[in-house]
């Protein structure tokens, strides 16, 4: 046994999390024979050439054992796959012949820069990672990161999924299927030799679980190899010959060669099909062809152009599955079917649940939002605003954008409006081409055979945009209540298409924001069922008799409720038709403060008050946390400091005078007056809103 370098201590809470996370029990649970292996060595070579082999479903059994390793010394790591064995195993480190499956594809960095330069790849590209190890901080950050994989097939794809993650990222050559890495929650000891040149120190390792992290297909991670890499595509016809004893036609680089020839202005066509005739000829899967076409196609792996080539080069040549001549490779173990939930485990819940905002304090994935109001206030037109904004990746109203993702608004009433008023938009701001389309058929919401039909319009859009669609508009649901001949007055109805709809978000981690309408009675709220207050994460409701209208939160999962913005309508100028006369739309201005003002001014603020509330909204929305729990704060507000806020109001021009001593006379003076207004309320040094129900 080693001594301990430090007097450090392995966190089994964390050791318990990572393998848990690996080896789930609805995952392993279908692989009743499966095992696990926990390798280590010691910290004086290097080496990790011992190993403990554990049942799959023996994990705390792992966990201690991991531990009770870690504190006498030895670095501790772990195979992500799941092996087999056909008897007992044995007490050493076993190779890729041994894997069984795995529900992950993994990646680590440790290069000076890495971790910055990762995450911007991983923004621009829409990769969500599903488990992070942060396996040291001295001198620089370093990590391994672990992608949710659905469906890998054998070792030979496990390889090639982490080798393309690989050369996606840039980062270090760990593609074995039966790879080790690092346990987390373990102290990771450097070697003396990684001490001296790197700076490293002896750190516990921690880690986090990504919650509402999606799962891939593994074709959609082949996809985003860079075009000049394929090469690991190229040795699965390597593989096909060694293990089914195939003869191959063209080589791997005449392939390679005949895609890129794609890419030249007209010649996309032939090349591809030959490239295509040669790959089925080399009895390559569907799957494989796409994943290596996907590059190069502009429908990405899912183009028609490609399905279709693909299709007449099997009926010239026949199938993969058909074609075989020589004895099958061992299938991998068919799982059982599961009935089971998928849980989160108390020992799982290590961070608090992460909230992936679209644009902050309004729209985040995974949630839905209903907006509603009576007729002519401008419902759609607020909405057609904000799914723009969304589309365009800029800050809406005051509300910080946080992610420049795809737009579907399913216009169930009146899409041709919808689309001349983003017609409008795109003149006016002369924006490039955005992510944004519009769907203008009757859906039946209350059919559960809507959710393949959304989820399939949401795939083909991203294959489109090249980004992942993170708003679904639909305008308005009651319309899609009464096609399937429901009645939005009975909960019943409501509920159905409110489960449909979070099958949907469930599937593709989209926000769902549905347009809505009041009754005869507007003081009563949504028209229908109330089952819509409910089930809702975020419930708008739009109201204003004149030029200035208002959209105010009545209910919010995590936020405050009270005035989301106030707006003015503008009329667009669209063409002419053919008598000359004006072809118009409606959009909102964009002169959010002037509409804040107007109102403020009715309410007898002055500018200086005015401009000091909006600066306020602003830093609450950017900064904003709950108060210190106690009976004096009210419930359900966010507060700033007087500091924040202050600051907030430097920045914003509150005062122009030169002085610093006379702009801050003029933000004491704002502040007194909007406390006698009891526009607001100060406490300890904190500030927050009062509820405007105006």
């Amino acid at each position: 046994m080693n001594s301990p370098i430090q007097a450090l201590q392995p966190n089994l809470i964390d050791i318990n999390a990572h393998l848990h996370a690996l080896f789930h029990p609805g995952f392993t649970h279908s692989y009743p024979n499966s095992y696990i292996q926990i390798a280590y060595g010691p910290p004086s070579t290097g080496n990790v050439n011992q190993a403990q082999i554990w049942s799959a479903h023996d994990l705390k059994g792992a966990a201690e054992f991991a531990a009770k390793k870690n504190a006498d010394g030895f670095n501790v790591y772990v195979s992500p796959a799941l092996l087999q064995f056909d008897g007992e195993p044995p007490p050493k480190r076993v190779k890729d012949d041994r894997y069984l499956t795995s529900a992950f594809a993994w990646v680590e960095f440790d290069g000076e820069g890495d971790a910055e330069r990762i995450n911007n790849i991983l923004k621009e590209k829409q990769i969500l990672p599903a488990l992070i190890v942060k396996t040291g901080s001295t001198p620089h950050l370093r990590m391994h990161i672990y992608f949710k994989v659905d469906g890998i097939r054998d070792a030979e794809q496990q390889k090639q999924v982490n080798k393309a993650m690989q050369n996606l990222l840039g980062t270090d050559t760990v593609i074995d299927a039966c790879r080790v890495m690092r346990l987390a929650g373990t102290v990771n000891y450097p070697t003396k030799k990684k001490s001296a040149e790197r700076g490293y120190i002896a750190e516990v390792t921690t880690f986090r679980k990504v919650s509402d992290a999606l799962t891939y297909r593994v074709e959609q991670l082949l996809a985003l190899a860079p075009d000049d890499d394929l090469r690991h595509f190229a040795d699965y016809s390597t593989w096909l010959e060694e293990n089914i004893g195939l003869r191959i036609g063209k080589s791997d680089d005449d392939v390679i060669a005949m895609l890129q020839a794609s890419k030249v202005a007209g010649q996309w066509h032939t090349n591809m099909r030959n490239a295509i005739a040669s790959m089925v000829g080399k009895r390559w899967p569907e799957m494989a062809i796409k994943a290596m076409c996907s590059p190069f196609s502009e429908g990405g792996f899912d183009d028609k152009d490609v399905a279709k080539l693909i299709d007449s080069a099997v009926q010239k040549y026949g199938a993969a599955e058909n074609e075989r001549e020589t004895a099958p490779v061992q299938e991998m173990p068919k799982p059982k079917a599961s009935s089971a939930l998928a849980l989160t485990y108390y020992d799982e819940l290590c961070d608090a649940p992460r909230k992936f905002w679209i644009m902050k304090r309004v729209l985040a994935r995974g949630e839905t939002s209903n907006w509603f109001g009576p007729p002519g206030v401008g419902k759609s037109v607020l909405m057609t605003d904000l799914a723009f904004h969304v589309a365009w990746g800029r800050d809406w109203r005051g509300y910080r954008s946080k992610e420049r993702c795809g737009v579907v608004y399913i216009a169930l009433e009146r899409g041709a409006l919808v689309k001349r008023r983003l017609s409008a938009y795109k003149r006016k701001h002369e924006a490039p081409d955005l992510p944004i389309a519009v769907a203008s058929n009757v859906v039946d919401l209350k059919n559960k055979a809507c959710v393949k039909l959304i989820v399939d319009t949401i795939r083909e859009a991203e294959a489109r945009f090249g980004v992942k669609v993170g708003l679904i508009v639909i305008d308005t649901i009651s319309k899609g209540i009464a096609a399937g001949g429901g009645d939005e007055d009975k909960a019943k109805d409501v509920n159905i298409v409110l489960a449909n709809l979070r099958r949907v978000e469930e599937l593709t981690n989209v926000h769902i924001a549905c347009v809505g309408h009041t009754g005869k009675d507007e003081g009563r709220g949504h028209r229908g069922s109330n089952a819509n207050l409910g089930d809702v994460d975020l419930m708008v409701q739009i109201s204003g008799d004149g030029a200035i209208k208002t959209a105010k939160v009545i209910k919010i999962n995590d936020g405050t409720e009270g005035p989301l913005t106030h707006y003015k309508i503008d009329s667009a100028l669209l063409s002419t038709d053919e008598d000359g006369d004006a072809i118009t739309t409606a959009i909102i201005s964009d002169d959010a403060a002037e509409a804040t003002q107007d109102v403020n001014a009715k309410k007898g603020l002055n500018r200086a008050q005015s401009r000091a509330i909006e600066l306020l909204t602003r830093c609450i929305n950017e900064i904003g946390r709950p108060p210190p729990t106690s009976q004096e704060f009210p419930r359900n507000v966010r507060v700033v400091t007087l500091e924040e806020w202050h600051a907030a109001c430097e920045r914003g021009g509150l005062s122009s005078a030169k002085e610093k001593a006379d702009r801050d006379r003029a933000f004491r003076r704002a502040k007194d007056d909007l406390q006698t207004f009891k526009r607001i309320a100060c406490l300890d040094g904190l500030v927050w809103l009062v509820r405007d129900d105006g």
